[in-house]
């Protein structure tokens, strides 16, 4: 198997984590502005590039296997132990870069993971404030604004 394909194949990885990476710094962004269609668009182009990950990453797959049986290697052989005995140094710096990015993409992953947790909670909060506010007794009034009525229970003793 020739190494200039390995090469490209992770120039091209590099490019598509790069994109992810991108696109988790504006899905940042959509959520502290809480920005909920920015969200829905987010997480759709997440899921499609995704897809697209996926796809590239089987087709590195099988040339990482094809180089590591040509080299005598064993199936589970790390990508920066074929790289490195191709002894081609933008092969090497491609893998660094892969690896950077990778790193990248968890931190931001993990900071939009805790953003969207403390949403979710805002929202609780503020859902379970509203249905708070709604289940009172308050009876409409005949000048346009709320009465409070409080309902009191009387308990009568048959006994007496």
């Amino acid at each position: 198997m020739d190494t200039k394909t390995l090469e490209e194949k992770l120039f091209s990885q590099l490019q598509l984590y790069e994109r992810l990476y991108h696109l988790l710094g504006e899905e940042t962004g959509a959520l502290a502005a809480m920005n909920l269609e920015d969200m829905e668009n987010m997480t759709r182009q997440k899921n499609e590039l995704s897809e697209n990950i996926r796809e590239a990453d089987a087709s590195l797959r099988q040339i990482i296997s094809a180089l590591a049986a040509e080299r005598g290697f064993g199936p589970d052989v790390a990508l920066a132990t074929i790289a490195a005995s191709t002894g081609k140094q933008k092969i090497l710096q491609l893998c660094r870069k892969l690896a950077g990015t990778w790193q990248r993409i968890q931190e931001v992953s993990v900071i939009n993971c805790t953003i969207s947790k403390q949403f979710m909670k805002t929202a609780v909060l503020a859902s379970d404030l509203m249905g708070n506010l709604i289940n009172r007794s308050n009876m409409y009034g005949s000048s346009g604004g709320y009465v409070w009525n409080s309902s009191k229970s009387i308990m009568i003793n048959k006994e007496a």
